[in-house]
């Protein structure tokens, strides 16, 4: 099977132009497969990184193929994964599993989201199926049935009363906790959408597509500001900043001298779809965009195994982790802000420690 993002990413046919991109790096990390070696990066004055970013505990591996989602628990004590394999997975920070894995979905786990309690999972699957989970990993409900293709995306309201669902067929879903419909489906992009976020009030849904824009809604599915149009490939990721005035989204692709490469944006918005700031640009494609707790800094993970954090003007806080870990496919932000979280093409669960750089006198 083919992930979607990867069919939108060939039917953009776009060529990778290494020239190009190494004009837009700047002095990073080196990430071995297992050590996560580090170097400096710049912060513009002192030629440091203003923060860094180091492991915090070995990878964690279990799943077999690609980690598609990843997600911090409320309380911060534990990290849920999806992954190509088809299983949902907890574990604890150390890497240990502290449940057996979820098993029930047919093909890959697309997406994870833990409930503001904390006390149960959703998933969302390539079978087509949303899943509610209790932590011990059994069926807290019968699977949602009604989309017509496989689900991309899903995610907790923050009252914890509904789940949104988006899939590959461009319809995004409002269900209540048994699995009901809480509003009519409606269409959201045309083609996949990939991503779904839940504003911090509650009442407004954010969705990214392979159409390339980011569009904001009401609970009822009614549009509630116009297309946010910038993006010139898909949208991977969406997210709302913690004040919920902003929303973050990653995606790829920029058309140059007549030529199409891959080139990784991250855009941020105001809620009437205005640029909230300059584009942040990575080498590749922007997979996966998250805002820190704080609301001060936003992480990105690309295809070309680059995790990035940004400051909100687009300055490097810390130096871009790199290396063999190939594509991160999700990031995201412990509830503390001191950790990150990422699932790759690597096929392990990997936690990051968030601190201030220390220098020599």
């Amino acid at each position: 099977m083919i992930p979607p993002r990867v069919i939108d990413k060939l039917l953009l046919a776009m060529a990778f132009a290494a020239a190009l991109v190494c004009s837009l790096a700047s002095q990073r990390i080196s990430v071995g497969a297992t050590e996560g070696s580090v170097s400096s990066g710049n912060d513009g004055t002192t030629g440091l990184p203003i923060l860094e970013v180091k492991a915090a505990a070995p990878p964690f591996k279990s799943h077999e193929g690609a980690v598609w989602s990843v997600a911090f628990s409320p309380s911060g004590d534990r990290i849920i994964s999806g992954g190509e394999d088809g299983t949902v997975r907890l574990w604890t920070l150390n890497g240990k599993l502290a449940a057996a894995p979820f098993e029930g979905h047919k093909r890959y786990v697309w997406s994870v989201a833990f409930s503001p309690a904390g006390n149960r999972i959703i998933s969302g699957g390539a079978d087509g199926t949303v899943r509610l989970w209790t932590l011990e990993g059994k069926l807290a409900a019968p699977p949602f049935e009604g989309h017509d293709g496989g689900v991309l995306s899903v995610a907790f309201s923050p009252s914890g009363e509904h789940v949104a669902s988006g899939d590959v067929h461009g319809m995004v879903r409002l269900w209540t906790l048994d699995g009901k419909l809480a509003a009519p489906p409606f269409k959201a992009h045309a083609g996949n959408v990939h991503s779904v976020a839940f504003s911090p009030s509650g009442d407004r849904i954010s969705s990214g597509g392979s159409d390339g824009l980011v569009r904001l809604w009401t609970m009822e599915g009614k549009v509630a500001a116009p297309p946010f149009k910038g993006h010139q490939g898909y949208v991977s990721s969406v997210a709302f900043s913690p004040s919920g005035d902003k929303i973050v989204s990653g995606g790829e692709a920029e058309a140059v001298d007549n030529f199409r490469f891959t080139i990784g944006k991250v855009r941020q918005w105001t809620l009437d779809g205005k640029a909230a700031a300059e584009p942040f640009v990575h080498k590749d494609t922007v997979e996966s965009v998250a805002f820190s707790p704080s609301g001060n800094y936003i992480v990105a993970g690309d295809e070309d195994g680059s995790l990035q954090l940004w400051t909100l003007d687009g300055k490097e806080a810390a130096a871009p982790l790199e290396g063999e870990l190939g594509s991160f496919h999700s990031v995201a932000f412990s509830p503390s802000g001191d950790h990150i979280v990422s699932g790759g093409d690597d096929g392990t669960v990997r936690l990051w420690a968030l601190g201030h750089k220390t220098t020599a006198p």
